[in-house]
This record gives structure tokens, C-alpha cells and sequence, in this order.
């Protein structure tokens, strides 16, 4: 049997969230026992509540909510920590590599390629349109968002994850994560 407070999350997913919102600091607890600077726990549990948002209408027994988030937030700080160690990994390598040498950006007269354009083209409608809308646009993130009908968290997940995409993209077509580099590039 169902208890009141499961029926009501299972018809209304706002107050799932909000009943995870309203145990804030015991969440940033528990991302702060692997990433310890209360800052990287608070984004960690930002992250985590956009994923069980995304991910609610997977959770089969209500009354195993907040498990069902533990896990959700233990993941993202574990992500994070990972996504830590590669950019200190990154750090290191450039100290020892030599600085890329500037590219001086296009004229009208260079020949330009178009990998760019038609890399954004081969993203999924969601990225391209958030691509679109704030780096060729130059919209803010939070506008965005609401043309969109998205949070402005949701918005800025979806950006960073397009922006990698795109770089991802950008490698496979021209050997290049830079736009600035593809602009500059010869394989038009």
C-alpha cells in the first residue's frame, strides 16, 4: 500500500524534488566526504538533483527516494573527483609541452572551413540549438533557457555537454578541438 507521501511524489514530480531539496546540507554532506570543499559539494548536489529530475519517472517505489538519490549524488562526486584528477592530469602536461603557437584569426580573404558549421549541424537538435542560442548568438545562458522552457541549470549541463560534443566533432572532422584553429584550417 501505497503511503500518502509516495502517491503524492508518484503524481507529482516537483514535490520529489522539493523533498529532496528541503535535506540541502545532509546531500552536500555526503558529496563533501569525497570532494570535501563545500563549493564542489554544493555542485555536486546541483548536478545530482538535475539528473533525478531528468531521471525521476525511472524510480519505481517512491518510498525509495532517497536512496535512489544518495546513489545519484555518491555518482556525480565520484564524477567529479575524476573530472578533477584529468584537468590536473591536463595541467601537468601542458607545464611541459610547449605553448601552441598563436593563430592569427581569418580576414575575409582566408579561405575558411566550414567543419564548424557543419559539425554543429551533426549534433543533437538540442545541443545545436544551445550552441546557436549562446556562443553565435551571444545570448545568456539563462535567456536561453527560458526560450528554451528549461532551468537554468538544466541549460548549463546541456552546454557544457554540447560544448564537448563539439570538440569531439571537431576532432574526428579536422584533427582540431579549437574553433579557432578549424577557422584557420585548410580543409575546406
Amino acid at each position: 500500500m501505497n503511503s500518502p507521501r509516495s502517491h503524492s511524489m508518484r503524481h507529482h514530480p516537483d514535490g520529489a524534488i522539493a523533498e529532496l531539496m528541503r535535506h540541502w546540507e545532509r546531500w552536500v554532506g555526503l558529496a563533501a566526504r569525497s570532494l570535501q570543499a563545500r563549493a564542489d559539494a554544493e555542485d555536486a548536489v546541483q548536478q545530482a538533483l538535475v539528473r533525478a529530475a531528468e531521471q525521476l519517472h525511472t524510480l519505481d517505489d517512491p518510498d525509495k527516494l532517497e536512496g535512489w538519490f544518495a546513489t545519484i549524488v555518491r555518482r556525480q562526486a565520484i564524477d567529479q573527483l575524476r573530472r578533477r584528477s584529468r584537468d590536473a592530469h591536463k595541467r601537468r602536461r601542458l607545464a611541459i609541452e610547449p605553448a601552441p603557437q598563436a593563430y592569427r584569426a581569418p580576414d575575409d580573404l582566408d579561405p575558411t572551413c566550414a567543419c564548424g558549421i557543419d559539425a554543429l549541424e551533426d549534433l543533437s537538435p538540442a545541443y545545436a540549438e544551445i550552441l546557436t542560442r549562446v556562443i553565435l548568438n551571444d545570448e545568456a545562458v539563462q535567456d536561453a533557457a527560458d526560450a528554451l522552457g528549461i532551468s537554468d541549470t538544466n541549460a548549463s549541463v546541456r552546454l557544457h555537454r554540447a560544448r564537448k560534443a563539439l570538440r569531439q566533432e571537431l576532432l574526428e572532422r579536422c584533427g582540431t578541438t579549437s574553433t579557432r584553429e578549424c577557422l584557420s584550417c585548410g580543409c575546406a
